[in-house]
């Protein structure tokens, strides 16, 4: 969900639509007992590390049993975040391995060094 007053830019849009098409990080495109994809902004849409906005760029494709909060899905991350984590790794090791398996398969990425390396020091 944005923020009141926070704002996407269309090449956040696009970014968005490449993560989803790229299908849950944990399960691939496999709609199976899963369901649908949702996007899991890791730190909020607005948000910043050493003065690089990371929020919009920061997300993470999941199956939506495992991200929405109406889920009672046992490893959801919304829900069960401690347990999510302990099963599946950290959201930054999701990212990362997302980032390299998209630039594996050829897809563009569309945020420079500088916003990887703020990821990267983040808290989260």
């Amino acid at each position: 969900m944005i923020s009141k007053g926070a704002r996407i830019t269309a090449e956040q849009k696009r970014w968005e639509s490449t993560v989803r098409e790229f299908g849950c990080v944990l399960f691939g495109n496999d709609q199976g007992e899963h369901g649908a994809i949702q996007i899991h902004h890791v730190v909020g849409l607005t948000a910043k590390k050493d003065g690089v906005l990371i929020g919009p760029w920061y997300i993470l494709s999941l199956h939506w049993r495992l991200h929405d909060p109406r889920s009672s899905h046992s490893m959801n991350i919304t829900n069960r975040r401690k347990d999510f984590l302990a099963k599946y790794g950290t959201e930054k090791e999701l990212f990362l391995k997302m980032i390299s398996d998209m630039r594996e398969q050829g897809r563009t990425i569309p945020f420079g060094a500088d916003v990887l390396s703020a990821i990267k020091n983040s808290h989260r």
